[in-house]
């Protein structure tokens, strides 16, 4: 989905029997590649799955105030342990507009074990002593996605090619328009009005000094100097 993104802000959070948000929300991609590899199911030390406390975070995490341009892609086998995902996910759409697209994983008829590691070895995730068996749950994650005008895809046990689901789903949502406000900006130009009345004072100071006297004038200065 990252190689496909054209400057989204992008960011991570992990759950389980808790929640904790890896990566804010930012656009430097390589950082945010580095952290995701990173994740797997030592990232949460409480076991469990608490979905609506994922969706209330994750839609906390979001640096905008308005309700443009955003979306929540989860990827979970949608099982819950009472933590309402429904009512927070259509509170998160109501308040911030946020549109969630639920990607659901897992065996929806039997279940399956969750490996701890990515090498094949046979250690599987466990909770108070017993293996966890996950099995997808369709249902909660097709609610989600319909309350919040999102999209469900059940992948099932089958590899997802997100970056189709960036372009058919997350790119179409409806981007944030910015508004340029015009603000009326006023400059300073009194020197002008000083610079004309320096003048006028400085013209009407030399006419006074070198304005040639009338001959009257002439006569009555001769007279007073007599």
């Amino acid at each position: 989905m990252l190689d496909v993104m054209a400057g989204d802000r992008v960011g991570l959070v992990v759950f389980a029997g808790e929640v904790r948000q890896v990566v804010p929300m930012t656009n430097h991609y390589d950082d945010f590649r580095r952290s995701l590899k990173e994740v797997g199911t030592h990232s949460i030390r409480r076991g469990g799955s608490r979905l609506g406390d994922a969706i209330r975070v994750a839609s906390e995490g979001f640096l905008s105030k308005t309700n443009d341009h955003k979306a929540m892609v989860i990827l979970t086998d949608g099982e819950d342990q009472e933590s309402e995902p429904l009512k927070v996910a259509k509170q998160a759409h109501k308040d911030r507009g946020v549109r969630i697209f639920t990607i659901g994983l897992g065996n929806m008829s039997e279940g399956a074990r969750i490996p701890t590691g990515t090498n094949g070895d046979s250690n599987y995730v466990t909770y108070d002593g017993q293996q966890v068996w996950s099995k997808l749950d369709g249902a909660i994650l097709q609610a989600v996605a319909t309350e919040t005008n999102g999209a469900f895809i059940p992948a099932e046990t089958k590899q997802v090619d997100m970056a189709s689901v960036y372009h058919q789903y997350v790119a179409k949502v409806e981007q944030q328009q910015f508004e340029t406000a015009k603000i009326n900006q006023y400059e300073a130009r009194f020197q002008w009005f000083v610079g004309l009345a320096l003048i006028s004072f400085l013209c009407e100071a030399f006419m006074t000094h070198w304005l040639p006297i009338s001959s009257n004038d002439s006569v009555q200065a001769e007279g007073q100097a007599i």
